[in-house]
């Protein structure tokens, strides 16, 4: 998982720390996707310093067990005007190890709420001994980057899935304009192994709206 700190002070004075956030744990992934968005108030005149620490997580809900892999210094406003900003992962004692994509978005504050019902219907059978275990993805298209949204819970041993209802503001979804690309990914969760891409489809919250009135 990702924890996302930032200084108590203007200077970076990393001793003095605040965690503004951190993302849900992937299991078993060298290459994991965090589906967790934080939020980091940005006043333009001002620099705000962050730093991302990635780390091995063994807890078990009873001990606590976390083992450093890296972290990287950043400011906001290189994260937001970058929209997808790449740094480099660096542990205290081993040096470089890896890379990470923050990606950032500038959104305002909205109370237009967005419910999403998702249903798959004869997905592909990616299991050898039964169906498949799907769950869905939602990306924001920005810049020609794919920002992960939601991901949702996985329905075990099912070809025709429906997914529970969300809810999420349209700035979450889309960064409130309606005609921005979102990309709907569906895949065969393994535990012991990278999920099999079932398929995926692309729309906009404005098509969406267009069908729901009909």
């Amino acid at each position: 998982l990702c924890r996302l700190v930032c200084p108590l002070t203007i200077a970076k004075q990393w001793y003095q720390r605040r965690v503004r956030g951190k993302t849900e744990k992937v299991k078993n992934n060298l290459n994991p996707v965090f589906g967790t968005s934080i939020d980091i108030p940005y006043i333009f005149e001002k620099q705000t310093f962050c730093k991302v620490v990635v780390v091995d997580d063994d807890s078990d809900g009873v001990s606590s067990s976390a083992d450093n892999l890296g972290e990287a210094e950043f400011t906001l406003g290189q994260a937001v005007s970058k929209k997808t900003l790449e740094v480099e992962l660096v542990h205290r004692r081993w040096g470089p190890k890896g890379s990470c994509q923050i990606s950032a978005s500038h959104t305002t504050v909205t109370k237009e709420l967005v419910t999403l019902q998702f249903e798959g219907s004869h997905l592909d059978k990616k299991d050898t001994f039964g169906k498949s275990d799907p769950f869905y993805e939602i990306y924001r298209m920005t810049g020609g980057h794919e920002a992960l949204v939601k991901r949702s819970e996985v329905v075990y041993n099912n070809l025709n899935p429906r997914w529970r209802q969300v809810e999420m503001t349209s700035s979450q979804l889309c960064g409130c304009d309606d005609e921005t690309k979102i990309k709907i990914k569906v895949y065969d969760y393994d535990e012991a192994s990278a999920p099999d891409l079932i398929g995926e489809c692309t729309t906009t919250l404005k098509e969406k709206k267009k069908k729901k009135k009909k």
